[in-house]
């Protein structure tokens, strides 16, 4: 068996196109980590600003962990009503949420991120009230309930959509309880590697064009008879095609992402494994309880999961065509299309499904409430992909299996 997928890896191995489209996507990779880094923009508290290296390095310096307790929230917010209440530290611009420029760059925006925590706890949901008249109604106000609240009223407003179901309600509400206290921190490294769902359909490209001929190449060479008539053609052969597409996909998936999270750990630095989730996106209310290390390893797992998922959809289309391109195309229209629908207006049901296509990835986030149900029970969108997709991707290869193995040849 060994030397039957070794044999088949050299196949792989050998394609022109898998080693174009790998130098591309790893290129592609390597471009968005550059631009990434690029993009960096921070303020320092005497307002200076700093870009790339250096803002990450500022944003190292400011963003020191600690919890943010009711005294720290009033103290933040007593300190911004105290500038806009002071004439010479005040403004009517809104761009600077009412305060002076020089108070705006060295006070509100080394400490934006903490604002826009504290503004989403007290705010009205779906309100757009200002930071001002925020903090003015709610100083000094119980900040812990009011962020029970603020995620009660997400979870209540999702529900009455037609977002989520009752069911699932209860459920997220139980696990938003869940939730202890708020810490705050710097977690630039962590954070970057969750923002890669958009890049992760271009492993699932390369997975699917290495996985395309696995049968469909046999097809197209006129071996498909001579392969069956082999001695383990129906068998071991066969099998050992089907290891191969997968091991192949989990080698370069596996190759990719821990290259580029320990570039982003490296580069960002490795601060904020333990903060909570929620420090992925101050600007929502992720109701999830679990740190940023976890979910990290959560996408990553999610993601590797998904791409062995279109591997097996790939293997299955290369079972029933004869060309190699044709499957290809197919592969490609599955990735693309489900991202097309997610962007549409669809049911409850149908954009349920959808969601559940490996692709749709690039939508991840954990300030997502999707959640599916059976019976009495409820699985988040993350546990449901992942069930969904390993469960395809062994049904697609038994059946592209047997596709293969049971074909009239010469046809």
């Amino acid at each position: 068996m060994f030397e039957m997928i070794r044999y088949e890896w050299k196949k792989i191995g050998k394609s022109l196109l898998v080693k174009f489209v790998m130098a591309g996507v790893g290129f592609i990779f390597l471009l968005s980590f550059v631009s990434g880094i690029a993009q960096q923009e921070a303020v320092d508290y005497q307002g200076r600003e700093y870009r790339g290296l250096s803002a990450i390095r500022v944003f190292r310096e400011t963003q020191l962990p600690r919890e943010l307790s009711q005294e720290r929230v009033d103290k933040l917010v007593g300190q911004y009503l105290e500038y806009r209440n002071n004439p010479e530290t005040s403004s009517d611009a809104h761009w600077y949420d009412y305060l002076s420029e020089d108070v705006y760059r060295s006070f509100y925006l080394p400490n934006r991120e903490l604002f826009y925590m504290i503004y989403n706890a007290y705010a009205e949901w779906g309100s757009n009230e200002s930071t001002l008249d925020v903090f003015e109604k709610n100083y000094k106000k119980d900040f812990r309930k009011a962020q029970i609240e603020t995620r009660g009223k997400v979870i209540k407003d999702y529900t009455e959509s037609g977002i989520i179901t009752e069911q699932q309600a209860a459920y997220w509400n139980k696990k938003a309880d869940a939730i202890a206290g708020c810490s705050y921190g710097y977690c630039g490294g962590w954070r970057e590697i969750l923002y890669m769902g958009d890049c992760l359909i271009l492993i699932m490209m390369l997975a699917c064009i290495s996985a395309a001929p696995v049968f469909a190449g046999e097809y197209q060479s006129k071996c498909d008879s001579l392969f069956l008539c082999m001695k383990h053609g129906k068998g071991k052969l066969v099998t050992a095609k089907i290891m191969t597409a997968v091991l192949f996909a989990t080698v370069v998936y596996w190759a990719i992402m821990l290259a580029y999270s320990l570039a982003c750990l490296l580069v960002y630095g490795m601060e904020g494994a333990d903060l909570p989730i929620q420090m992925q996106n101050p600007t929502t209310m992720i109701p999830y309880d679990m740190t940023m290390a976890q979910g990290v390893v959560l996408f990553l797992v999610l993601g590797y999961v998904l791409t062995l998922g279109m591997v097996g959809i790939t293997l299955l289309f290369s079972a029933l065509l004869k060309n190699p391109f044709y499957v290809i195309v197919v592969a490609f229209l599955l990735i693309l299309a489900p991202i097309i629908a997610q962007m549409l207006e669809l049911g409850y049901i149908f954009r349920h499904i959808v969601k559940l296509f490996p692709s749709t990835i690039i939508f991840f986030t954990y300030a997502s409430y999707e959640a599916y149900s059976i019976g009495k029970i409820v699985a988040s969108w993350p546990t449901a992909s992942m069930i969904v997709n390993m469960a395809g991707t062994v049904i697609f290869a038994l059946l592209s299996r047997a596709i293969f193995k049971r074909h009239e040849v010469n046809r």
